[in-house]
C-alpha cells in the first residue's frame, strides 16, 4: 500500500486521505471495517471493489488501516512512476513485514533505496542475466531426470525447490540443494502469517498465536542460514561478480552495513523465488487443463529447439511463437488471474 506524502513537509499527510474527496467504497463494521469481507473471499472482494464503485479508485478499511484500490493504468503509473517521490510504501508495510525484510530494498525509501539498488544493479545487467539461463536449464533438467513416468508430483513444492536452487546459484553462487529447509520453512511460515483468508493475519505479530510463534522461529532460523552464507563468502579467497559478492564488498567499503546486507539476502532468497514458483505452478496447472495448448507448445518447442537445450538466444523466437507477449490464443491469457 502506497501512502502519499506532503511535498512541502515530506511528512505523511493523514488528513489528505480523509478529505471530502474520499473515493467511494463499501461500508464496514466499526473498528474492523471490511476485514471479514476480505478474509472470506480475497479475490472476490477486490473484484467487487473494481466493478461495483464508480470511478477508477475505491477505498476500503481492514483491521484499522485504510487501503485504496487503483484500477486505471494511468493512476498506477502516476503512483509508481510519474509522482513516485510523493508516495512511500507506508507504515502498514513496515509494520507487517519489517521484521522479515528490515531495511532491504523491498522496504527502503528514497536515497537509501537508490544506493542499495545501485550496489546491486550489476547483477541484473542484460549480459549478466543471460548467463543465468544455463543455470536454470541445468537445474530443471536435473529435477526432471529424477521424475518417473506415472509418478505424482506435488508441483508447487517442486517449483519452489527449483526456483530457489536456480536463484541461489545465479545470484549468490551457492548450491543450496539439500540446504533449503530454513528458506522453505520461512516461506511457508510467512505465507501462513499473512494468509488474508485467516483472521489471524490481521493480529499484531507480538500476540503469541501458534502461527506467530512459528513465524518468529522460522525467521530466526533463516537469519542463521543467511549468516552462514555470508561467512562462507567472506572466507572465500576472492569475491566474484554475483549479487552476494557485490553486497559483501559494499559492507567491506562502508557502503552498506551488515544488517542491511542480511535484510537484502532475506529479501532475495524469499521474495525472489516464491513469486516465480507460484507463476510456474499456475502455468503447469493451466497446461494440464488445456491439453490443446500443451500439445501446441510441445510442437513449437520441438520446432525451435529440436533436440538442443534452450538458451537465452532462443527466447525471442519462443516468445514470438508461443504468444507469451499477449496473444489471445496463448496460455498467459489464463494467467491474468494468478495472484
Amino acid at each position: 500500500m502506497a501512502t502519499e506524502t506532503d511535498p512541502t513537509t515530506d511528512e505523511v499527510s493523514i488528513e489528505s486521505t480523509r478529505s471530502e474527496r474520499e473515493p467511494p467504497g463499501p461500508d464496514g463494521l466499526p473498528v474492523i471495517g471490511n476485514t471479514f469481507a476480505l478474509a472470506s473471499d480475497v479475490f472476490g472482494f477486490y473484484e467487487r471493489l473494481a466493478h461495483e464503485y464508480e470511478g477508477d479508485v475505491a477505498h476500503y478499511r481492514v483491521a484499522g488501516d485504510t487501503g485504496y484500490l487503483l484500477t486505471h493504468p494511468d493512476h498506477v503509473e502516476q503512483v509508481l512512476v510519474t509522482d513516485a517521490p510523493r508516495f512511500v510504501k507506508g507504515e502498514m508495510q513496515q509494520r507487517q513485514i519489517g521484521s522479515a525484510f528490515g531495511e532491504g530494498m523491498l522496504l527502503a525509501e528514497n536515497d537509501d533505496w537508490r544506493d542499495q539498488r545501485t550496489t546491486a544493479q550489476p547483477a541484473f545487467y542484460r549480459e549478466r542475466i543471460e548467463t543465468y539461463a544455463p543455470v536454470a536449464v541445468s537445474h530443471a533438467e536435473a529435477m526432471a531426470a529424477d521424475w518417473n513416468d506415472g509418478e505424482t508430483i506435488e508441483i508447487h513444492d517442486a517449483m519452489t525447490e527449483l526456483t530457489l536452487s536456480v536463484l541461489a546459484w545465479s545470484l549468490f553462487g551457492i548450491d543450496v540443494r539439500g540446504r533449503q529447509s530454513a528458506v522453505r520453512a520461512a516461506a511457508t511460515a510467512t505465507r501462513d502469517r499473512f494468509d488474508t483468508s485467516r483472521l489471524g493475519a490481521y493480529l499484531p505479530e507480538w500476540i503469541p498465536t501458534p502461527v506467530n510463534r512459528q513465524y518468529k522461529h522460522s525467521l530466526s532460523s533463516l537469519r542463521e542460514f543467511i549468516e552462514e552464507l555470508i561467512d562462507e563468502r567472506r572466507a572465500a579467497d576472492e569475491l566474484g561478480e554475483d549479487l552476494l559478492s557485490l553486497l559483501v564488498a559494499a559492507t567491506d567499503t562502508g557502503g552498506m552495513d551488515d544488517d542491511t546486507l542480511r535484510d537484502n539476502m532475506a529479501t532475495f532468497l524469499f521474495a525472489g523465488h516464491e513469486t516465480t514458483a507460484l507463476a510456474l505452478t499456475y502455468t503447469w496447472f493451466l497446461l494440464g487443463h488445456h491439453p490443446d495448448v500443451q500439445e501446441r507448445l510441445h510442437a513449437e518447442l520441438d520446432e525451435v529447439l529440436g533436440d538442443a537445450p534452450p538458451t537465452a538466444a532462443d527466447l525471442p523466437e519462443l516468445l514470438h511463437r508461443t504468444g507469451c507477449q499477449g496473444s489471445d490464443a496463448s496460455l498467459p491469457t489464463g494467467l491474468d488471474d494468478v495472484p
